[in-house]
């Protein structure tokens, strides 16, 4: 897999602003944020849908509640 790190990404990002012209600028500048925007918002659907499937959030729900059933069960037997 590439990996690609911050100081990669802004040195491409110099090249792209030096070789470009100001009106092509704007373009590209909101066509990246409007692209970066809807793969985070596709990320976060793609995340809720697999915790519904996985019940997740239940499951949490039920090591939570487990874990201070532990905690009152020790409290209650030390003292």
């Amino acid at each position: 897999m590439i990996q690609i790190g911050i100081p990669e990404v802004l040195l491409l990002a110099v090249i792209v602003i030096t070789a470009s012209n100001p009106t092509s600028l704007v373009t590209m500048t909101r066509s990246t944020i409007k692209f970066f925007l809807k793969l985070k918002n596709d990320l976060n659907a793609a995340k809720t849908r697999i915790e519904e499937e996985l019940n997740i959030t239940e499951l949490k729900h039920d090591i939570h509640n487990e874990e201070v059933l532990k905690s009152i069960d020790e409290k209650n037997g030390k003292g």
